[in-house]
């Protein structure tokens, strides 16, 4: 089933005010702030489900209950899909997540705005490290969503720009506003990033021709890819700066030999362009990365030193160890098992 078929089963089954995210494979519905249901077969394991909520590998999927019941404690914990959603947050909570490397970016100025997409408020552009890091810090993903009136007060507090009152998510909208922002605050060559899922990388190539306006610097960052299609991956490699590899056959296997670098092993990030290695360069601020990386070389960065020929660097405080490679990418045999398509 693709997505577009699974948010219209779950409209017709719940109604149109419920919102669809992503955890350990499957699309959860929630519908005024309760997980209610899973679509689609999770993953049997998924490394950062075991990390943060001690859900165990296992030879068979994980139950579709157990996926709720973890959305369900995120909601509990955080306020997702609430009036008492957090969003403002200043630590890291993935290593190698999108919003961490977007947040470093904000604070050191290697980004100016960020293009994201919070549940309740739909496309989301802010100038706020730690409101970027607050809207992505927990979130998989939002594939679709309606207005949650307490999260877009929130934000405009926070002096987020939320551009439509449906809380649509438009990207390459999103990216136009940003732009238009910018040049109203007197920034004619901003450093905008955003984030696609998986599942609308096709929106690349529309997003794409901004990049041919001069003085503006873009940024495309590919999140949420378990069970794309080949034509995404396709997507994804000739657009991408940098693309999440997730449980994905596709861009593990079809998108990663691009790669210049690859962070981490069990779900790892590949950095496709040299836009995507400057946003990662803010990523280690202390300039450590940066004198390490030599052009026409490919690497991997991960926590463990990775033998002697390793070298220990700074990513967003923590100490990391980077090693130079002949190819990738990189495989771990503790990866989440991949998924075929969904579409």
């Amino acid at each position: 089933m693709n997505i577009k078929g699974i948010i219209d089963k779950a409209v017709e089954e719940l109604g149109p005010d419920i919102h669809i995210t992503r955890h350990c494979g499957s699309f959860v519905a929630v519908k005024d702030g309760k997980a209610v249901k899973a679509y689609g077969e999770p993953l049997c394991y998924c490394p950062i489900a075991t990390h943060l909520y001690g859900i165990e590998k296992s030879d068979s999927p994980i139950p579709r209950d157990v996926v709720v019941q973890t959305v369900q404690s995120k909601i509990d914990k955080f306020g997702m899909f609430t009036d008492n959603r957090e969003l403002w947050v200043e630590d890291t909570a993935i290593q190698f997540g999108a919003s961490e490397m977007v947040m470093f970016g904000l604070k050191y100025g290697a980004i100016d705005y960020f293009v994201t997409v919070c549940e309740g408020a739909g496309t989301v552009i802010t100038d706020n490290p730690y409101v970027a890091q607050g809207i992505g810090a927990r979130m998989n993903g939002i594939f679709y969503t309606t207005p949650i009136r307490g999260i877009v007060d929130k934000l405009l507090g926070y002096g987020a720009v939320v551009p439509f009152e449906d809380a649509r998510i438009d990207q390459r909208a999103g990216v136009e506003m940003a732009l238009e922002t910018a040049i109203e605050r007197g920034n004619e060559e901003p450093n905008i990033a955003v984030t696609v899922n998986g599942y609308s990388a096709e929106d690349l190539g529309q997003i794409e021709v901004f990049k041919h306006i001069e003085g503006l610097n873009l940024t495309k960052l590919v999140v949420c890819t378990t069970g794309i299609s080949k034509d995404d991956a396709s997507f994804i490699k000739e657009y991408a700066d940098m693309a999440w590899g997730c449980a994905s056959r596709e861009v593990i296997e079809d998108v990663s030999d691009k790669a210049m670098v690859q962070l981490g092993q069990l779900v790892p990030v590949y950095v496709l362009t040299q836009t995507g290695l400057d946003l990662l360069f803010s990523y280690s601020p202390d300039g450590s990365l940066k004198s390490m990386i030599e052009e026409g070389k490919k690497y991997v960065i991960n926590f463990s030193t990775m033998g002697d020929a390793s070298k220990s660097v700074n990513l967003g405080g923590k100490e990391c160890h980077l090693r130079e490679v002949e190819s990738l990418p990189l495989r771990s045999r503790n990866e989440p098992r991949p998924l075929s398509p969904s579409r």
